[in-house]
């Protein structure tokens, strides 16, 4: 069980890193030439932030592995969260709009926080996994 918590908890890293980069480094997104640069500037900042906390996560979860450091554990996973939160908590900030130029939306959520809400149920999978096995 805690092998399939690790490679959870990993592949959730990972989804960290990759995904903020595909999804922010897009035509939609920094590349949007109609958006104005000081926007291109935030949306790079959020991307590269994300990556960093996708990177550190990996990194410390590869380090609990080999030094079996439980607290790595659980900083990893705060910091996979903290970017899921960030995602999902947006839709309260008043005047921003959730749902990029050319998105998906599914039920009045773009794709993007569909596949936040799946990414947020591996990590709590993997968490428990982790934790109660």
């Amino acid at each position: 069980m805690v092998l399939t918590a690790f490679i959870l908890l990993f592949l959730c890293a990972l989804t960290v890193i990759f995904g903020s980069a595909f999804a922010e480094f897009r035509d939609n997104h920094i590349y949007n030439e109609k958006w104005d640069p000081h926007a291109r500037f935030h949306c790079a900042s959020y991307a590269l932030t994300n990556i960093a906390l996708g990177l550190f996560a990996t990194a410390l979860l590869v380090i609990s592995i080999i030094y079996t450091i439980k607290p790595f554990v659980a900083v990893s996973i705060i910091l996979i969260a903290i970017v899921d939160m960030i995602m999902l908590v947006t839709n309260l900030v008043p005047g921003v709009s959730n749902i990029a130029e050319g998105e998906k939306v599914y039920k009045n959520n773009p794709t993007s926080y569909w596949m936040t809400y799946v990414h947020l149920l591996f990590l709590i999978v993997g968490s428990c996994l982790y934790y109660f096995s």
